[in-house]
């Protein structure tokens, strides 16, 4: 009867033994459900991420892409207006030779124009060639 009874002990430390491992076994099984649980939620949150970085890399790369057409403009108007500058520029110069040649021209004309006046009256002999005077002061004096 003996063994009966340590048997009897025996299957009952077995069951109890039983129930506590069933019982650890559904706790990891939680466990495991949650960290499965874990592990997707992570998953979608780095797929979320690794969509947010492709749109923000094309973003960049868009922006990079108008900044340097801003900056090849933005060359292209300096070099425009230095060229402008450079055109004003020589604008001023040939005004100004021009402006130099058109005054030597009327007064060569003028100069011109009295020599032809007093070789007509040199032509006619009976007159005596005199030379017009526009004003008698001392400085037109020092200049004829």
């Amino acid at each position: 009867m003996a063994d009966l009874e340590d048997n009897v002990i025996s299957i009952k430390d077995l069951e109890e033994k039983f129930y506590n491992l069933k019982n650890i076994n559904k706790s990891q099984e939680k466990q495991i459900k949650n960290q499965d649980n874990i592990i997707k939620n992570l998953k979608s949150k780095n797929n979320s991420l690794a969509n947010e970085l492709i749109e923000k890399n094309d973003r960049i790369s868009k922006i990079e892409k108008d900044l340097k057409i801003l900056k090849l403009k933005e060359s292209k108007a300096v070099l425009k207006d230095k060229e402008v500058a450079s055109k004003i520029k020589l604008l001023k110069t040939i005004q100004l030779k021009y402006n130099e040649e058109k005054k030597l021209r009327e007064s060569l004309e003028e100069k011109l124009n009295k020599r032809l006046k007093f070789d007509d009256f040199n032509e006619l002999s009976m007159f005596t060639p005199i030379k017009i005077i526009d004003s008698f002061t001392k400085k037109w004096l020092e200049t004829s």
